[in-house]
């Protein structure tokens, strides 16, 4: 890495010059440098100790293009690793404390060389076409931008931003009305604007018409829907409007101030378009046919096909982040479909009273989500627990376990769906 360094500190003064532009005040020139800033120091202790195994570093998402409103919610950082490292997550948990206060939380993620070479996965493309490099080795390939990536991959990115996104932002104590649950107001508004951007993307990566940008992807979509997804605009005809306002909260050109009804009502209307759109996503994506009844569709998820090696490693990343191990079921269950399947029926296991002002449960949906989390859980919930609680509790280790350990299974899928 000899001359890493010097594009090290380029890559900076880009991140740095990108933030300026979104700038209004003295304290937001403040902010960007010290985001920078520690960046700087969280990277700093990543490359001293995995030196050794490093091919590439690459800052993705919205960042990396310039969609973004000031500050940053996050930054996407991609590691391109020589061998795939199992212990990458520690060493960043020790780089977060040796960078002291970071501003903007920083997800890290991993590729081995050979995986980032060859696949065309959505976030691949992002990277090898938009991503802001701050070390790239010679053997890293950037190819031209595909016009096809795997139809798998609408799925996703259906169930990562429409489902699971929403889903994570959240928390029933919103419904107290006390202004302190005002942020949880604002963190469902945003998410709502991430589910509409996640819809169109998956259906336009079913029509093979997925761009790198935001910005173009939501352009595409709005002028094709229409003609594209005919019977979907008579049944949500305004869904092309949804997704230009998600796409100016995305950017922030629109202030994202909400009141805890206001973002209940925002979040239904993500639940009755994710309850239109799903079966489309579902039959295309996983070449079935469309069922009108709703368990009958997410049963198409089942046609995921078990990777044995998805199992190991799954058994491997919940035992070093919760020291639990799976049911032995685990050998036959694949853990991507169970979550996906509990994370739907968690979501759409939300009702609301006619004012749309107070949450409901079905009970029905909540005990086949916990059903299914138990075939790749040692998970236990006391009867005493009432629905509330337990729905929390469900929905909490449907976000985790995403996040922090199917996240990082999906190639195996993406390989076997070519």
């Amino acid at each position: 890495m000899g001359s890493s360094l010097d594009r090290i500190s380029t890559a900076y003064e880009a991140l740095l010059k990108g933030m300026v532009t979104k700038c209004r005040s003295d304290d937001d020139y403040k902010v960007a440098e010290q985001v920078v800033a520690s960046l700087s120091r969280f990277l700093q202790f990543l490359i001293e100790r995995r030196r050794w195994n490093l091919e590439g570093i690459v800052v993705g998402g919205s960042l990396s293009t310039g969609e973004y409103g000031f500050p940053p919610k996050d930054i996407d950082l991609v590691m391109i690793t020589r061998f795939y490292d199992p212990t990458l997550d520690y060493t960043v948990r020790k780089a977060e404390e040796k960078a002291g206060n970071m501003i903007v939380k920083v997800n890290v993620g991993q590729y081995s060389l050979r995986d980032f070479n060859r696949l065309r996965t959505i976030f691949v493309t992002e990277l090898k076409e938009r991503g802001l490099w701050i070390y790239r080795s010679r053997k890293i390939k950037l190819l031209p931008r595909a016009n096809m990536v795997y139809k798998y991959q609408a799925l996703e990115i259906f169930m990562n931003f429409s489902v699971v996104k929403p889903l994570a932002s959240i928390s029933t104590r919103i419904l107290t009305g006390d202004k302190k649950h005002e942020r949880y107001a604002n963190a469902i508004s945003y998410a709502c604007a991430k589910a509409y951007l996640g819809m169109a993307t998956a259906l336009l990566i079913l029509k093979n018409k997925f761009r790198p940008s935001y910005r173009d992807r939501a352009t595409i979509f709005c002028e094709s829907f229409p003609n594209d997804y005919p019977y979907l605009a008579k049944r949500i005809p305004d869904l092309d409007d949804r997704v230009r306002w998600a796409l100016n909260v995305k950017a922030g050109e629109v202030k994202n101030e909400a009141h805890s009804v206001d973002a209940l009502r925002d979040l239904f209307d993500v639940i009755e378009c994710d309850r239109q759109v799903l079966p489309t996503i579902l039959s295309q994506s996983l070449s079935s046919v469309n069922n009108e009844e709703f368990l009958s569709q997410l049963s198409t998820i089942d046609r995921i096909p078990h990777e044995i090696l998805n199992s190991i490693m799954y058994t491997i990343r919940l035992y070093l982040y919760y020291r639990a191990l799976p049911p032995l079921t685990i050998v036959f269950t694949e853990p991507v479909r169970e979550t996906y399947a509990a994370s739907v029926l968690l979501l759409f296991a939300l009702g609301a009273d006619s004012s749309r002002s107070k949450l409901i449960f079905n009970k029905d949906y909540m005990q086949n989500a916990e059903k299914r989390m138990q075939r790749i859980l040692p998970l236990r919930i006391p009867e005493t627990v009432d629905q509330c609680q337990r729905w929390e509790i469900l929905k909490s280790w449907a976000v985790s376990l995403n996040d922090y350990i199917v996240s990082q299974l999906h190639l195996q899928h993406d390989i076997a769906s070519r």
